[in-house]
């Protein structure tokens, strides 16, 4: 039986390439109660999530999918006052989604944030429903289906 609380929150942020909309993101996440932070749809390049997740002193680990072009794109953070830790992750080369296996005070959890494409292509779901074959852990699936 896990242990212990945590919140989580999920986001289609719709794009971080525009400062405006980037900065009020960011003061909303800092702002929230929740520890661990899935975002979908960053239309980031993994530089630049590193770039502008780490450089901020509340944000602790990042893992993330990214395309190439400026679209999808996934994303989990863990925030600094968390008591979690990313122990391996694993991540589809698309940017539809990304996969953790975080410990979570005494307890691991496999976390993923999914973003589902917009047109009738079920492979990344599909690859998402598979992941109960591979994990003992309790799964939290949060995005955009």
């Amino acid at each position: 039986m896990p242990t212990g609380n945590f919140q989580i929150l999920s986001w289609n942020v719709n794009g971080l390439r525009v400062k405006g909309r980037r900065s009020y993101v960011l003061q909303y996440i800092k702002d929230s109660p929740a520890q661990i932070i899935m975002i979908q749809e960053s239309h980031l390049t993994s530089l630049e999530v590193h770039k502008i997740f780490k450089s901020h002193g509340w944000v602790s680990q990042v893992v993330c999918s990214n395309n190439t072009s400026h679209s999808k794109g996934v994303i989990i953070l863990i925030k600094r006052d968390a008591n979690a830790l990313i122990m391996s992750s694993k991540s589809d080369i698309k940017g539809r989604w990304v996969r953790a296996d975080v410990k979570i005070n005494q307890d691991i959890y496999l976390l993923v944030s999914y973003y589902g494409p917009n047109v009738d292509d079920t492979t990344a779901l599909q690859e998402i429903c598979n992941v109960h074959l591979e994990t003992q852990y309790p799964i939290i699936i949060a995005g955009d289906f």
